[in-house]
């Protein structure tokens, strides 16, 4: 059990205002250099200093360590007991980097466990195996069948005819069983595994998982919480563009599909191959789709999801993670086909969302499975692909639309080991110590961990559900220009359900067919589905029903449920015409796809009722509901981000929910508790209050009687504007900077070739040299040790000065095996220190002069040299126009604004601003920052901070 505090009656003040390790986040820690234990010990006093309650030990670009190797494991082994030594949580990953399921390339080593996948070609192949064994085993594809495909104008296939490969024909489609190669630089010159063959990912269970018991079982279910596995997948439905399109098109596959297949279904799928492929008026098209992406989704599952979800349940360890294609049921059907079927086994189902993207379905179908199955926990891969830009404000809104969503487990993506070479590229901001705002970032964590000890208590209070529409989806999947217009209406049909109910108030969970039977046996009213009850069922442009769920929703509309067809109607049952399925209508209520509709079915069927002072919904508010003993909580969310992202904008709200309740404010902020004003009626208690656009509200009620309400006492207090001044004195929290990374180059002596920028340097002597390029995926430094440097690289920089300076240092990786020269004159390469990373070093240059300086780096050369921009750091200031930089004096004082302008064109720091105010008597004071770009803004008065603007209320 994750959450063992939850079990006191009540959540004590101590735990809210000091959550304990389980309810924080644990960062994606990617291990990407070579694995030191003094280092790994003081990054995670780091991560212990930011808030966060653990880590993932997370394998990324640039190990050098050999992985899953006696000393990888004993680095695992050493930072789970650091773990417990600071009261922290160790989390596995089951990968070098990612999807899992390879084991860094052991598994894929035997061709036998490669990925195999079935190509529509009306190219001939000449090389066919003669058996799907022998495919299998040598790598050489197997043809499955020869068709005539017939084309109408319109693009749609009019006919098809299963012929022999030699019989002559106008339109031949060649149809071939194949598996990647290998010599994949991602897979380490592997291939992607098998993820429909249950012995394949056996094998992957018995490399990883079975290595990780070894080393750290004993520590399974406590410390170590948990294992993480990364988006797994299948090969991906590919079918043609249109049916015009000549160029190959894709199916996942596997040696023995076609012989499951035909014993679940009791028919030859590759009789019927062409429906997978084009669009057709022919209905039984519908059912073989239906029948081939159900089979599939059930092969991938079972070989892999319920595999290693079994191996952790017996271990004592949980499951968690997430598989890829989750955001759109068009992303879902080309990866997984089933992404609600797959949490079924996880112990703590998990999804990510990355690019700073809004997609409310994705947590609302996993966390349909959690309250569903009854799991505690829900895990989110998030900030991912943000950039260095991405600050407080965007931390905050990701993760509080996602806290109302069910999200408890916060995995922040990504911090770094280390910076050296690729590292620095890899989905920036690091989330660490290489970023100046880190030791600000429990602020953050602290919110976060305050809201999960109230939202993981007790039972969410929902009473709506909806249908998952995968299954229609699957039926109108084919060419793409022939079925766009369907399937593009189905996922925003999809998404707009979701929307409308989350901005009316209401809170909903998924129901998935395909779990439907392992959930709930017979309808009732209310609907029994796992652990959850539901008194409203809403079936959504579903056009296509399962005989399970028609039976189901025919006992809850005949015991008194209320049951809503909105949209398009079902005809269809598991693919195929159903009177059935149109029967299941007879008696239900038949909406359009119309939000006001959809509101007025659904009445005060809300958590709770949010309205601006006008009286209207809010509609940009979302909540979540939890029933704790006789107390509830309340978190209420914005859905979406600011319009005027950096401008000061807010609403006053009324809140109302049914019941008679004192209502307590547990601000997660602050970790205050207080009451609110408040009033009842009719039954029902109202709250009022303001938000500003990033403010959140988690809000207890207690019950009480009518007549305990509370007033709200206004008292204004007076402020005099203190103005402070346009230019004040400044100070750095670490020293100016200037960037290196345009440089003359030759490679091994020859003559210089004018300058260019780095990595395109780095690129272009790849090219010459013919080794792989750093822009693919690349190959592991451990998986090619042996690789040796025999070449010679040396990088020319003018470095262009208006004064002369000293105590310059150089910041660059890799000195030691560097020679460095300044105008003509060899550079000790002792190192002195680090610049932002421990794996940037520093060494002492001699005096900068007035002009233009030379400095000429030399470096061996090989296919695991990274040539990276080096940094000249000091007491100076910087200018740039273009391309050209110049060193000048720095400034004696710094306007409030834009420092890239004003001799700091390339720091990365903390800028402390310094500012004297006078006072007649003792005050209250109150700072307001207007405007601002930056992570956050720390107030300190006398020397002692007071307290952090972060978000948009900005004071």
């Amino acid at each position: 059990m994750l959450y063992k505090k939850n079990l006191s009656p009540e959540l004590s003040e101590e735990l809210f205002k000091n959550p304990s390790s389980e309810y924080r986040g644990a960062p994606f820690w990617a291990w990407n250099s070579k694995l030191d234990k003094d280092e790994l010990a003081r990054q995670i006093k780091v991560f212990n200093s930011m808030g966060f309650g653990g880590f993932h030990m997370h394998v990324r670009q640039g190990l050098e360590t050999p992985y899953l190797s006696e000393d990888f494991l004993d680095c695992v082994r050493f930072c789970a007991e650091q773990a417990e030594k600071n009261s922290m949580l160790a989390y596995l990953y089951d990968e070098d980097r990612w999807p899992s399921g390879v084991a860094g390339g052991f598994v894929t080593k035997k061709p036998e466990n490669r990925q195999k996948y079935l190509t529509m070609t009306v190219t001939e192949r000449a090389d066919c195996a003669l058996t799907a064994e022998e495919s299998a085993k040598t790598g050489k594809p197997y043809l499955v069948a020869t068709f005539d495909v017939s084309i109408a104008q319109n693009g749609e296939m009019v006919g098809y005819k299963k012929i022999e490969k030699n019989t002559p024909s106008k339109n031949k489609k060649y149809f071939y069983l194949e598996q990647k190669q290998g010599g994949e630089p991602r897979f380490n010159y592997q291939a992607y595994v098998d993820t429909l063959s249950k012995d394949a990912i056996d094998e992957f269970i018995s490399t990883t998982h079975e290595k990780f018991k070894k080393c750290v079982g004993d520590k399974f279910g406590k410390s170590v919480p948990a294992i993480f596995t990364d988006e797994p997948q299948v090969f991906g439905a590919i079918p043609p563009r249109s049916g015009f399109c000549d160029k190959d098109a894709y199916l996942s596959w596997t040696t023995d599909f076609n012989k499951t297949f035909f014993e679940e279904y009791n028919f030859d799928l590759t009789d019927y191959l062409p429906e997978l492929f084009y669009a057709t008026d022919d209905e039984h098209a519908y059912k073989t789709r239906f029948c081939y992406y159900t089979h599939l989704s059930e092969r991938f599952c079972v070989a892999y999801m319920d595999n290693i979800g079994n191996w952790c349940a017996k271990n004592g360890i949980a499951m968690t993670g997430h598989a890829v294609g989750e955001d759109a049921l068009y992303e879902t059907l080309l990866q997984t086909a089933d992404v609600m079927r797959e949490y079924k086994n996880m112990q703590i189902p998990g999804i990510d969302i990355l690019c700073d993207d809004v997609v409310f379905n994705t947590p609302i179908q996993c966390r349909s499975i959690v309250r569903q199955y009854g799991r505690e926990a829900m895990l989110s891969e998030l900030y991912g692909v943000t950039g260095w830009d991405f600050d407080f404000r965007g931390h905050k809104y990701q993760g509080d639309w996602q806290a109302a969503l069910g999200v408890t487990v916060r995995v922040p993506h990504l911090a770094w080991q280390s910076m050296k070479g690729e590292g620095k590229r890899d989905y920036p901001a690091c989330i660490s110590y290489q970023s100046a705002w880190y030791d600000k970032y429990k602020y953050i964590e602290d919110h976060y961990a305050r809201i999960n000890t109230a939202m993981t208590r007790g039972k969410p209070d929902v009473k709506i559900a909806v249908i998952y529409p995968i299954d229609t989806y699957k039926i109108a999947y084919a060419s793409f220009a022939e079925t766009s217009a369907l399937r593009n209406e189905l996922d925003d049909n999809f998404k707009n359900t979701t929307e409308w109910l989350l901005k009316g108030g209401y809170d909903f969970d998924f129901i998935s067919e395909s779990l439907l039977p392992d959930l709930c046996s017979n309808g009732s009213n209310p609907l029994l589905v796992g652990k959850m009850e539901y008194d409203t069922v809403i079936v959504s442009d579903c056009m296509t029903l399962r005989p399970h769920t028609i039976k189901v929703l025919n006992q809850f509309k005949k015991s008194g449920g209320k049951l809503i067809f909105k949209g398009r109607l079902p005809y269809l049952c598991n693919g195929e015409p159903s009177e059935s399925a149109k029967n299941v209508i007879q008696g239900a209520t038949v909406i359009h796809n119309s939000k006001a509709d959809l509101y007025r079915e659904l009445k005060n069927q809300f958590v709770a009722d949010i309205r601006d002072e006008f009286g209207a919904k809010t509609e940009n508010l979302m909540c979540s509901m939890r029933i704790d003993g006789l107390n509830k909580w309340l978190f209420i969310a914005h859905m979406f981000k600011p319009k005027l992202p950096h401008t000061i904008t807010k609403q006053k709200i009324s809140v109302r929910i049914k019941g008679v309740y004192k209502p307590l404010l547990f601000d997660t902020l602050s970790g205050e508790i207080k009451r609110l004003p408040f009033d009842t009626d009719q039954n029902s208690t109202v709250f009022y209050t303001t938000l500003y656009d990033l403010d959140t509200l988690l809000v207890k009620f207690v019950p009480t009687y009518s007549g305990d309400c509370l007033k709200e006492n206004i008292t204004d207090k007076v402020f005099n504007k203190i103005q402070v001044p346009f230019e004040v004195d400044y100070a750095l929290s670490e020293p100016n900077v200037l960037l290196l990374d345009m440089a003359k180059y030759s490679v091994d002596n020859e003559e210089l070739i004018n300058t260019e920028e780095i990595m395109r340097i780095d690129n272009l002597v790849r090219k010459k040299l013919n080794l792989q390029s750093r822009r693919t995926k690349f190959v592991q430094p451990w998986a090619v040790s042996n690789s040796p440097e025999e070449h010679n690289l040396k990088l020319v920089y003018t470095v262009e000065s208006e004064i002369d300076i000293e105590g310059v240092a150089l910041a660059l990786e890799h000195p030691e095996s560097t020679t460095i020269k300044l105008n003509g004159k060899l550079v000790e390469n002792t190192v002195t220190g680090y610049y932002v990373d421990k794996d940037i070093k520093t060494v002492a240059l001699p005096k900068i002069t007035k002009g233009a300086n030379e400095l000429e780096l030399s470096m061996p050369f090989g296919l695991r040299t990274d040539v990276e921009a080096c940094y000249l750091i000091g007491n100076f200031g910087t200018t740039y126009i273009g391309r050209k930089t110049k060193l000048i004096s720095r400034p004696k004082t710094l306007s409030f604004g834009d420092v890239t302008r004003q001799g700091f064109a390339f720091y990365g720091g903390n800028v402390i601003y310094n500012t004297k105010i006078s006072l007649d008597k003792n005050s209250d004071i109150k700072v307001t920052v207007s405007h601002y770009r930056g992570a956050a803004v720390s107030v300190l008065l006398d020397g002692k901070e007071v307290g952090i603007i972060a978000f948009h209320r900005l004071l």
